[in-house]
């Protein structure tokens, strides 16, 4: 098999809808042994400009392996960053964080992409549903917490996505790919190539 066959480039902008007025440029990289997530998240969030750009490595089962997110806010540049085992250990600077183990997958508040990481990685079959826990990105408070998260999948491509903590809840449309097409009220994808 030719290395042309083993990977795959996709190139996605998502647009933000309603409070979260941002676009999103985003580069998905599928290679025969991993994946590689790198995007800019530009606009404002509740009036509240948003500059930051995340780099996502995660194994093909879609398991995160590391992340890292810059956010330049105000002229000063923060970053938050993790690795972790895909097995839900993390690690900050070489040592454990206890507060998330048992999370495999992450949320960044600002993207769409990460709701794809536990769809591709659970691969449930119709009427299956899914209790998770996730390393939640607060970009607004520029912090990141444990948060619980249910996802059902209702058809071939959409899913009810749960955030246990607040009662939010979404149907949200996935493509082939298992990336984001429409989140309704929050999201819709623009460009896929």
């Amino acid at each position: 098999m030719s290395a042309k066959n083993r990977m795959m480039r996709k190139r996605i902008i998502w647009k933000g809808l309603n409070r979260l007025q941002t676009t999103e440029h985003c580069e998905l990289l599928l290679e025969e042994d991993r994946i590689i997530v790198s995007a800019v998240v530009e606009g404002k969030v509740d009036d509240q400009q948003v500059d930051i750009s995340y780099l996502i490595h995660a194994d093909r089962n879609w398991r995160t392996l590391a992340v890292s997110v810059l956010n330049k806010m105000e002229g000063e540049l923060k970053q938050l960053a993790y690795t972790s085992d895909g097995a839900g250990n993390w690690y900050q600077d070489g040592l454990e964080v206890a507060l998330f183990k048992g999370c495999i997958d992450i949320d960044i508040m600002v993207s769409p992409f990460t709701n794809g990481l536990p769809v591709n990685r659970l691969k449930m079959k119709t009427g299956e549903s899914q209790r998770i826990i996730v390393m939640y990105f607060d970009i607004l408070e520029f912090e990141v917490k444990r948060v619980d998260q249910i996802y059902t999948r209702i058809t071939e491509d959409r899913y009810k996505y749960e955030n246990t903590h607040n009662d939010f809840q979404a149907i949200v449309k996935f493509d082939e790919l298992g990336l984001v097409r429409s989140y309704p009220g929050l999201f819709e994808m623009t460009s896929i190539e």
